[in-house]
């Protein structure tokens, strides 16, 4: 690994009690959103970053600095690492006002002038400076957020760590401050990464997402391209698409897929041989019979769950294989969608998109 002005590289094994990192990452002035289920390690290669966590193996540089090279027994500790941390839900200090927690950001050793100037600064940034004699403990999800991302700026960190910074929102707000922070993040303009365990927290967050899956990276992309392609079932579960393996064979202008357990699909993408249908959620129609029209494929069963994400309702349905489909409140309200009823779901050839299969899918 040469000399990357600006450019966070991290190349790290480590032994946890549950599974083995292995993580290979390069992050340059953007957000990348490292996604993942719990236990998958995420929080692990943050505080690997930050110095929190030694790895048994491997070396980390930010610009041209070597931050940790086990080989060379090099480990700069935390306070010498630049590095700005935001926890879980700001871990802000409850009692104290707004400014004194942004205050306590600054590196010591300045001046009052210099810290108090700082503060103000930064305050205007976020636009927190209402809010500056405010107690911590009185503030809303967002603000709290803000002022948390204003306390790690303020020690001129060269990498920026956001450990779920949306979790303790509620669902009716996290729109809202994920975009603000995506601004935020854009104008600060460092290397950042940003964990989640909920990919749909991070489509416009972030530019870039890597999956990590029990320790190591399975799959890096713009959102969009893990939503269009995921290369295995486990991206397609986090992405919240249907994946499902098969065989495909032309049948004239149209592709016949032949799912592995059974059914087939047709599509319009061109393909022979081992792929993966690809179906969108929102590209599905519920409804209590097949109706009539162009939509060539469907997939019966009772309804296993039925939830609301955002403005829309999530289906599933215990068909063969199992099917998630999205649909209006409108429409799950008007036809009654509940837990047991059976329904049939149907989409159109031309929705279903079909991507290479890794021979270990089935």
């Amino acid at each position: 690994m040469g000399r990357m002005d600006g450019v966070l590289q991290i190349d790290v094994r480590h032994r946890l009690t549950r599974l083995a990192l292995a993580v290979r990452l390069e992050v340059g002035r953007e957000t990348l959103a490292l996604v993942g289920p719990s236990g998958a390690g995420k929080t692990s290669v943050l505080r690997a970053v930050a110095g929190l966590l030694t790895p048994q193996d491997g070396r980390i540089v930010l610009g041209d600095r070597m931050l940790l090279d086990t080989r060379r027994g090099l480990n700069l500790a935390p306070e010498r690492r630049r590095v700005g941390l935001v926890f879980q839900e700001g871990a802000l200090f409850p009692h104290m006002s707004v400014a004194r927690n942004v205050a306590y950001g600054v590196r010591v050793g300045h001046a009052r002038r210099h810290i108090a100037n700082r503060v103000g600064e930064l305050l205007e940034r976020f636009g927190i400076a209402h809010l500056a004699g405010s107690r911590a403990d009185e503030l809303s999800g967002g603000e709290r957020q803000r002022v948390a991302l204003a306390r790690a700026v303020a020690a001129d960190p060269d990498v920026l760590l956001l450990d779920e910074p949306l979790s303790a929102l509620v669902t009716l707000t996290k729109s809202h401050v994920s975009g603000e922070l995506a601004g935020q993040l854009r104008a600060i303009a460092l290397p950042t990464i940003l964990v989640s365990h909920d990919f749909e927290d991070v489509v416009g967050l972030a530019p870039r997402v890597a999956v990590l899956e029990s320790g190591s990276i399975v799959q890096q992309g713009a959102p969009a391209e893990l939503l269009q392609a995921p290369t295995s079932p486990f991206v397609a579960a986090l992405a919240g698409v249907n994946y499902f393996p098969g065989t495909g064979r032309r049948r004239g202008h149209l592709t016949e897929v032949s799912l592995i357990g059974g059914g087939h699909v047709l599509s319009t993408d061109a393909a022979d041989g081992p792929v993966a249908v690809v179906l969108s959620p929102w590209e599905l129609s519920v409804g209590h019979s097949r109706p009539e029209g162009s939509a060539l494929n469907t997939l019966s069963g009772p309804i296993e769950r039925v939830s609301a994400v955002g403005n829309r309702v999530r289906v599933t349905v215990g068909s063969r294989p199992s099917i998630v489909a999205e649909v209006t409140e409108d429409s799950a309200r008007h036809l009654s969608l509940t837990a047991g009823l059976h329904v049939v779901a149907t989409w159109k050839a031309t929705g279903t998109r079909l991507v290479p299969r890794p021979s270990s899918s089935t």
